[in-house]
């Protein structure tokens, strides 16, 4: 059953070589989502993309905001009528995702970065960052400790997640995606987050404590 209190939020990615009517498809997806009351946090090309993780792929992404699960699928309703998204539904090479936002109040007694979280926001010059995670995970101790790293260097950064869940909290709208975790974070600016990755501690501790422990894919990108 849809829920009514937490955002919801639809991330759209296209490979490199998804066809060009699909690529030009892709704005109608931000002003149907418009008309539904989105917001849109991001429409990068994968050129501007960061494919930080070894073996990912720099997709062309869209993340689009919407009050709750409700409004996603009108959203999505609309899609499917209209005739100059087709592209977009028939191409392999896109997929389209949907997956609950975290509360706004955060997660009580869990460490987990979110909105809520006690940490000053910089004032900086610039647009915000996102972070796009999946992948897979298959040890779940070593994952605890790189937990307790990751989430104490994206606080220092005034970072958050906006969703994180597992594959069973992932709505796949169109296309196919076949992994176990599903993330999104927000930055100040996509400087910090780049920052984050590229920062002694995240190299030289975070990575080391994770290696073997699943496998991930990792787009940073600015948004709007």
């Amino acid at each position: 059953m849809p829920n009514g209190t937490n955002p919801d939020f639809v991330l759209v990615q296209a490979e490199e070589t998804a066809t060009p009517a699909a690529l030009a498809a892709l704005p109608m997806l931000i002003s149907l989502a418009a008309e539904k009351g989105a917001a849109c946090l991001a429409d990068v090309s994968y050129a501007d993309v960061d494919a930080l993780e070894p073996g990912s792929i720099p997709y062309t992404s869209q993340i689009l905001k919407f009050e709750n699960e409700a409004a996603t699928e009108s959203f999505w309703d609309a899609v499917k009528a209209d005739p100059t998204t087709k592209p977009i539904l028939i191409d392999p090479k896109v997929r389209v995702l949907a997956a609950q936002g975290l509360p706004k109040s955060g997660i009580p007694g869990d460490p987990l970065p979110t909105i809520a979280s006690d940490f000053e926001m910089p004032t900086v010059d610039g647009l915000p960052g996102y972070m796009f995670i999946d992948g897979e995970a298959y040890d779940a101790e070593k994952l605890m400790v790189y937990r307790g790293i990751i989430f104490e260097l994206m606080l220092e950064r005034a970072s958050y997640y906006l969703v994180i869940c597992e594959a069973d909290g992932v709505r796949v709208l169109s296309g196919s995606w076949d992994e176990k975790i599903f993330a999104i974070s927000k930055w100040p600016t996509k400087g910090h987050g780049l920052d984050f990755w590229y920062c002694d501690r995240y190299q030289n501790e975070g990575i080391p404590t994770r290696a073997g422990a699943g496998h991930f894919h990792v787009n940073m990108f600015e948004g709007k």
